[in-house]
């Protein structure tokens, strides 16, 4: 990979920040920061703003509206749907979707990979009160290192290195 370095596009890193540091925000969102197992304290204001006390923003009340309930909840539901339904529709129809999908380096999903969210969204219910959103926001973390490790747009390493070089 260092000798690709001269290859890869200064867009190409951009996006390679930005994908693992929203991967880094959410699992430390997930976790709490360690809250629990480093055994801290939330500072006063997530105490007094957090309708768990715990130190993320996702739980956040501001103005008496709560961020899950607000933005995590039907934005990122919906966001998540046209990603696993939508984009796998309109990659391989669409001129401008390939070209958006190639140059922001966006694994596609599998069919495979809709029809397991659903399937889990349909069993979740199902599932005891306690665990079940833990359980179900585990589930589509692997599924989306699912769709990084095996997406339906794959390419050749010289088409890859294509890509890194213009992005």
């Amino acid at each position: 990979m260092i000798a690709a370095r001269r290859f890869i596009s200064r867009a190409a890193v951009f996006l390679g920040l930005l994908y693992g540091l929203v991967y880094v925000w959410a699992g430390g969102e997930e976790i709490s920061w360690g809250q629990r197992i480093l055994g801290f304290e939330s500072p006063a204001y997530f105490q007094q703003n957090n309708d768990q006390q715990e130190f993320t923003f996702h739980n956040l009340v501001i103005g008496g509206v709560k961020l899950d309930e607000l933005v995590f909840g039907p934005v990122l539901s919906y966001v998540i749907l046209t990603y696993l339904i939508v984009l796998p529709i309109l990659w391989p129809r669409v001129a401008w979707v390939q070209t958006l999908v190639r140059r922001m380096f966006i694994p596609v999903p599998r069919p495979y990979h809709a029809a397991f969210a659903f399937a889990v969204t349909g069993l979740i219910p199902l599932l005891d009160e306690s665990r079940r959103w833990e359980v179900y926001e585990c589930i589509f973390a692997l599924l989306s290192l699912a769709i990084f490790l095996h997406p339906a747009n794959t390419v050749s390493e010289d088409t890859m290195l294509e890509q890194l070089a213009t992005g």
